[in-house]
């Protein structure tokens, strides 16, 4: 009579590729190209246009006025805006489509929108909070 099979147990020891540490093998497996690529944070990239232009607004000396003043720092203002128009506009995008496309489940969606609006905010608070670093002094 053969020998019933039974389930071998894999010694995490006996495997030198796999920490003592690890037991599921996918865990400490490098991402794929393709994987990392695929990811939430990805997201996050289409808002740091934004974030880089406003932080080069003050050191190139562009004027607070949206649309007034030199012609350039008008353009650079509109610029600015687009980015963080156009940046939400694709974070939004993005945040719905990896659900539908990769089925990476739906419970992330309500965060990043809730980040976004927070984001926007911000942008906004300090957006109108910059007349403060340059106050206007009373001729006497």
């Amino acid at each position: 009579m053969p020998p019933e099979k039974t389930v071998a147990r894999v010694d995490p020891l006996a495997e030198p590729e796999v920490s003592p540490l690890v037991y599921e093998r996918d865990w400490a497996r490098p991402p794929r190209a393709r994987e990392f690529w695929d990811g939430h944070w990805i997201g996050f990239l289409f808002l740091l246009p934004f974030v880089v232009m406003f932080l080069l607004h003050e050191p190139l000396g562009m004027t607070d006025a949206a649309l007034m003043g030199d012609r350039v720092s008008a353009n650079y203002n509109l610029l600015t805006f687009a980015s963080l128009f156009f940046g939400s506009l694709a974070y939004v995008i993005y945040a719905f489509t990896l659900p539908i496309v990769k089925g990476r489940g739906w419970s992330w969606v309500m965060p990043k929108i809730i980040f976004l609006v927070a984001f926007w905010g911000v942008a906004l608070l300090v957006v109108s909070s910059m007349s403060l670093l340059h106050p206007v002094k009373p001729d006497l």
